[in-house]
């Protein structure tokens, strides 16, 4: 996990330096949206789904690695992202609005899997 945090770290800012010079016909942040989409879908289901059953060092090895590969597939896709709000919302009360409505979906999907997650006895 430190690892992570670490890599996390060192690719936040050559990311966002990537995506704020980027030009293509997408504009700056939409390639990189679009590219890294199916990367972070597939290291997510990865996360769930060890080599070898039961404890190992292997499988601890695996999810270091997918852990690794995912944090740098949700960097590239997140970074970027989040950048675009100023582009889609030129004025405060219309960036306020959109991240409201996405930090209480977020809240709601949280909500929602964790009661997902509850079995019924």
């Amino acid at each position: 996990m430190f690892l992570n945090g670490v890599v996390g770290v060192l690719i936040a800012l050559p990311i966002g330096y990537w995506s704020d010079r980027l030009r293509s016909p997408w504009g700056r942040r939409l390639p990189f949206m679009f590219i890294m989409a199916l990367p972070r879908l597939i290291f997510f289901i990865l996360l769930w789904m060890p080599p070898f059953k039961g404890e190992s060092a292997q499988n601890a090895l695996y999810l270091g690695a997918v852990l690794l590969c995912h944090e740098v597939a949700a960097g590239l896709y997140q970074i970027p992202s989040n950048a675009l709000l100023p582009e889609i919302a030129r004025t405060d009360a219309e960036r306020v609005r959109i991240s409201a409505w996405s930090g209480g979906l977020g809240l709601l999907g949280m909500v929602v899997s964790s009661f997902a997650g509850l079995r019924v006895a």
